[in-house]
């Protein structure tokens, strides 16, 4: 994976709040994009999430402050679509994926996910809150009602 330095100048890019918490973006190879967004999903379920965007050098929130379901890559020949599902039932895609990249802490705590699109496009899920798996202490709400379908 390539480190990105943190000082990226993109039109209506303005990173967390918190800046000097984050230390790097890491770009995703292509080849890894199914098992890494996988992943990604698996450990961010159920976090809250804020889409941004920029599109046509315009920044724009897509959806404020939501319960992430899944993050996917769906492949139609030549055509890499990334794949955004919210609790809510609402999901945001990424056409013609060109870039996936990860926003990590100095700790390695990932805050955010970006994605990049051929038609040159921007969108990021960035989280309220970071934090390193085993700095979690249990499951989330939003699985345990999940686990109780499951079981039933």
């Amino acid at each position: 994976m390539d480190v990105i330095n943190h000082s990226d100048h993109r039109a209506g890019y303005h990173g967390l709040s918190h800046s000097d918490e984050i230390s790097h973006i890491v770009g995703v190879p292509a080849v890894e994009w199914c098992v890494f967004l996988e992943r990604f999903s698996r450990r961010h379920r159920g976090w809250l999430g804020t889409v941004h965007g920029v599109e046509d050098d315009l920044p724009l929130t897509r959806m404020a402050s939501e319960r992430l379901e899944s993050v996917s890559l769906e492949r139609s020949g030549f055509d890499d679509l990334v794949r955004m599902t919210f609790a809510n039932g609402i999901s945001l895609c990424a056409p013609q994926a060109r870039a996936v990249r990860v926003q990590r802490s100095d700790e390695g705590a990932e805050a955010a996910l970006e994605v990049d699109t051929a038609a040159g496009a921007f969108i990021r899920l960035a989280f309220r809150a970071t934090a390193l798996p085993d700095q979690l202490d249990g499951v989330a709400p939003v699985e345990l009602s999940t686990e109780r379908r499951i079981a039933s």
